[in-house]
């Protein structure tokens, strides 16, 4: 893993790595934004989101892992804000070199009122939202690297 120190710019996002354990700290900021134009009929929103992972060597062919992020969004005409967590426990088995058994499962809970003034509801990505104000996904797959 190489790292390159910015001068001036902090490196908090970048992932560390302390003997078999992996962890990251990414931290992102987004705005999507229409032209006024635009917003006057659809609206403008921001996010601010933060995220901790740990990842660890168990054995070299088998690596769990467990990810918490925090969002917290709202409409940039204060129409709505709304905060999203979510929890992704996983592993990742190795069969040889280039074939993998892997299961992650996403819990996402959520709270407050969207962009559009509705009641926030929980939305993990790949999936249809739910209804509600959490969600469970879990995948479970194998994987063969060609």
């Amino acid at each position: 893993m190489t790292q390159v120190a910015v001068p001036g710019e902090p490196d908090i996002a970048s992932p560390r790595r302390f003997a078999h354990i992996d962890a990251g700290f990414p931290a992102l900021h987004r705005q999507a934004g229409l032209t006024a134009t635009e917003s006057a009929y659809r609206g403008r929103v921001h996010c601010d989101s933060g995220e901790v992972n740990v990842k660890y060597l168990v054995a070299p062919e088998l690596r769990p892992g467990v990810a918490y992020s925090y969002t917290h969004g709202g409409d940039a005409d204060s129409r709505g804000d709304a905060y999203y967590q979510q929890v992704t426990p996983g592993a990742d088995y190795l069969l040889s070199k280039r074939t993998d058994i892997y299961a992650v499962t996403a819990l996402q809970k959520v709270g407050g009122v969207n962009s559009t003034g509705q009641a926030a509801v929980a939305a993990i990505n790949g999936t249809t939202a739910s209804s509600t104000d959490s969600q469970i996904v879990t995948s479970i797959g194998l994987r063969h690297k060609f």
